[in-house]
């Protein structure tokens, strides 16, 4: 207990001080990618060069503080932070190569310098790019310095993702994945795509393969250049081999095959093909280029796709990578791993959701036989943004960056627009529809995800997928089957079945937000997927991640972890959500989830404390009169009992000084109940989202779900606001004539909230009343009313002893109200577009 009240003590100042220091962490060295795939490996004509180390990093405008680091590596700054190296490049390259620099990853806004000058201002984004290294600006005789300045502050309003984030992984600044120097011959070729043609059964295709000869076709002396094209099956033979001639008066190449007994792949059988293309002169190779391929035959008809002549749908999990040290970072054996874990649960697909996936990722899924769908990391955007257009240009510039990124990759199946659009938004349809006109579709899905029930048609969009949270699946198929009746069963899918584990192994699935509960909700969520014919689902997410803001839905902890996975963060794979899941999409022998029996979660601390002072009420009226007088008298006839207090009739301080501190006591066991009973309310957490502060959701989740720190923690706040109450009725009293002593202010406030004392037996009880939901809104409306009484019973107070007329302290009181609240809604909107926030959240659970 001294740990959390330390914690919470001292959080404030955590996160004030955090963000003024620089805190920089690389991920240790794996180079284990190096022999993974021909992609990323030298050729005779190429080098690939990896300059994932020697860098410099310093604050900028303090060089002489920098630190030496190796990529990738992340920092937490408000400041921009300089990264720098020097490029190894051979003088001997120039006159014969051009260069290019792949960076994998970069967070998030970047300016890139190669010797002082500068070549590309970015949005990065995570975003993998590629910038071409002008030979001019190459020095000959002296170093040549590569100079990255990168800021990383998410903003409310125009970046992406934006700074109100629900349960995304963490956010950091920084070179977060590989960097590559490629060192490509001038005379050289490239493959710009390719495209398969199938027969009816499928057994041999037509083959057409484009490339880039621009360089090559201003030469005159063209004749003496031959196009190699070799095609090397999955088992390691030569399936095509030939040379041709390029085109003379063509800057491209186009050269069609046909491959006969041609391997298809797909999730069951991930077929790989090895391609490599050369480029010679007069016999001697000039250029060479490998590339991994794959082929299969995708179609979309009314009934849903159709991969290799047989039904699709679409079986898998999101995945978020983001570890409590490391954040986003991960090494590339890691990244293989993790997706090996994916691929023996027994799905088709993978969905990277709230992050752009590593390059390395696509490959591997690619090699294991998995699909990805890769998405913008947008979330619950307010609808007023989308008609906004500083936020559309910046949505707009990024989806192009994405979809350029990702569309060619043949593992891509889908390329989505973020999620949590609130369901047949008009607003949030045409900017969906805006952004997929500015790109060619180019045989890739595109899909959004959605918290409601989509009914109507969105321009241009091919799936809709449907956030699931709530376990009540009778409701959920209700709605769904709207949703597939009105757009058909083929264009809806599941997009994330979130489920919270956070109270782990219990004996049954009884036990809400338990490993059991989430089994079954997941188990179920496969079978409704089945029922309605959709095209599909994703579970979200495969692993327990941590994030950037706390989260009361999850449960509130020091790190940010959030505890929705099917695995927890460690990986084990002996679990049985991940057992469940495993046997329905293998169609194995069912695993049988125990039913067990609802444990009492509500803490006997609420009845202990609300006894304890209850009895000490008890026994203050009974064993005096004179207190007990009062007490009645300050209940029943207010207005006198005020104006004994401003005569100065005999008050006795220290039976006021009990009673407050009774009084301070049954507010905290009040607001104690009432926060313990909203712990994992989805609402209410995306509400302290919407004010953009850690800090107030880490003091709200703490108190929700620590109920015995909480208590006394709300009982000296509690305390301390009849001080500041008093002090402000002081600070109002120098605007009147009379004279107002201090200790009448106390008595006043003191004895004006006497009715909350009514509330301790309610208090005792008032957690197992609401977790009963049949009469929480009378309740609320209730304890409103109730809050309103006895501010008004304060008021009274005031100007009773202030000797002045009601009108005037209510008119000073609704306007100090007006003004604080205001006020502070002001700077939130100002600073956090707070209020369009809490408007967008209240707009999406209308949908739920």
């Amino acid at each position: 207990m001294k740990k959390r009240f330390s914690f919470l003590f001292l959080l404030l100042f955590i996160f004030s001080t955090s963000y003024s220091q620089i805190k920089i962490k690389e991920l240790p060295v794996d180079n284990s990618y190096q022999v993974d795939s021909v992609n990323f490996s030298n050729t005779l004509t190429r080098k690939i060069i990896p300059l994932n180390s020697d860098w410099k990093v310093f604050v900028e405008d303090s060089k002489t503080s920098s630190v030496n680091i190796s990529v990738p590596s992340k920092f937490n700054s408000d400041k921009s932070i300089i990264y720098q190296r020097v490029l190894g490049i051979d003088t001997s390259w120039i006159s014969n190569h051009f260069f290019k620099i792949h960076f994998l990853g970069i967070s998030y806004l970047v300016d890139i310098y190669l010797n002082d000058l500068i070549l590309v201002k970015k949005t990065a984004g995570d975003i993998p790019f590629t910038i071409e290294l002008p030979n001019e600006l190459i020095n000959i005789e002296d170093e040549n310095i590569l100079t990255l300045k990168i800021s990383d502050e998410l903003d409310s309003r125009s970046t992406i993702p934006l700074h109100q984030r629900f349960l995304f992984p963490k956010e950091s600044g920084g070179i977060l994945r590989e960097v590559f120097l490629e060192v490509i011959p001038k005379e050289h070729l490239e493959l710009l795509n390719y495209s398969a043609e199938f027969n009816k059964k499928r057994t041999s295709a037509k083959i057409n393969f484009n490339f880039s000869i621009d360089y090559i076709y201003k030469k005159r002396d063209r004749s003496k250049y031959r196009l190699g094209v070799v095609l090397v099956d999955p088992a390691g033979n030569i399936a095509y081999e030939r040379n041709l001639f390029p085109d003379k008066k063509k800057k491209l190449a186009s050269h069609n095959i046909t491959l006969k007994n041609i391997e298809l792949w797909s999730p069951e059988n991930p077929n790989n093909y090895v391609a490599k293309f050369t480029l010679t002169k007069n016999d001697s190779v000039v250029d060479e280029i490998q590339k991994n391929l794959i082929f299969y035959d995708l179609q979309k008809n009314e009934d849903g796709l159709v991969l290799n002549g047989k039904k699709l749908t679409l079986q898998g999990v999101t995945y978020i990578i983001s570890d409590e040290n490391y954040g986003s970072l991960i090494g590339y054996k890691q990244l293989r791993e993790d997706l090996q874990i994916i691929k023996n649960l027994g799905v088709n697909s993978v969905r990277f959701a709230k992050a752009t996936p590593h390059p390395f990722a696509l490959n591997i899924c690619q090699e294991l036989g998995l699909f990805a769908f890769v998405e913008m990391p947008l979330n619950s955007f307010p609808e007023s943004f989308a008609d906004d257009t500083n936020f559309k240009d910046r949505a707009t510039e990024y989806f192009k960056d994405l979809y350029q990124a990702y569309f060619d990759h043949p593992i891509v199946l889908g390329i989505g627009l973020g999620g949590s659009y609130i369901a047949d938004s008009a607003p949030q349809s045409r900017f969906i529809t805006d952004l997929l006109n500015t790109v060619e579709k180019k045989n890739k899905l595109t899909y959004a995800s959605f918290i409601g029930y989509p009914t109507k048609v969105v321009e241009g969009l091919d799936l809709y997928g449907v956030e699931l949270y709530s376990p009540n699946m009778v409701r959920i198929q209700n709605k769904l089957e709207n949703s597939v009746q009105s757009l058909g069963a083929s264009k809806i899918f599941i997009s994330g079945a979130t489920y919270p584990s956070y109270k782990g192994n219990t004996n049954g699935y009884l036990n809400e937000f338990s490993i059991e509960g989430q089994a079954k909700f997941f188990e179920e969520t496969i079978n409704l997927s089945k029922s309605l014919k959709s095209a599909g689902f994703f579970i979200n997410s495969m692993f327990d991640y941590y994030g950037d803001f706390n989260s009361l839905y999850t449960k509130f902890s020091t790190n940010n972890y959030y505890q929705i996975g099917i695995l927890a963060a460690d990986r084990n794979v002996n679990r049985i959500g991940y057992n469940v899941i495993q046997s329905k999409l293998k169609k194995a022998n069912r695993i049988t989830i125990p039913l067990g029996s609802k444990a009492d979660d509500a803490p006997l601390f609420f009845i202990f404390m609300g006894l304890g002072l209850s009895i000490f009420m008890g026994v203050l009226v009974n064993s005096k009169k004179k207190f007990r007088e009062d007490a009645i008298r300050a209940l029943l006839r207010p207005y006198n009992f005020f104006a004994d207090i401003r005569d100065h009739r005999i008050m006795s301080g220290i039976h006021s000084a009990i009673l407050m501190v009774i009084l301070a006591g049954a507010h905290a066991l009040l607001l104690n109940n009432l926060f313990y009973y909203l712990r994992s309310n989805l609402l209410y957490d995306k509400l302290l989202i919407a004010f953009g502060n850690p800090s107030i959701i880490d003091f709200v989740s703490y108190f929700a779900w620590n109920p015995t720190e909480a208590f006394f923690l709300l009982f000296a706040i509690s305390l301390l606001s009849f001080l500041v109450i008093s002090i402000l009725i002081k600070w109002a009293s120098f605007f009147i004539r009379t004279k107002i002593y201090y200790r009448n202010i106390f008595f006043t406030i003191v004895w004006a909230y006497l009715p909350v004392v009514i509330l301790l037996p309610l208090t005792m009880v008032l957690y197992r009343i609401l977790e009963i939901n049949m009469f929480n809104t009378y309740l609320y409306i209730f304890l409103f009313l109730f809050f309103i009484w006895t501010i008004q019973r304060l008021l009274k107070g005031v100007y009773v002893i202030f000797d002045v007329g009601p009108v005037r302290v209510y008119f000073y009181a609704i306007l100090l109200f007006l003004i604080l609240a205001g006020g502070t809604l002001a700077y939130y909107q100002f600073t956090y577009a707070s209020i369009d926030y809490i408007i967008n959240t209240f707009k999406q659970f209308q949908h739920l």
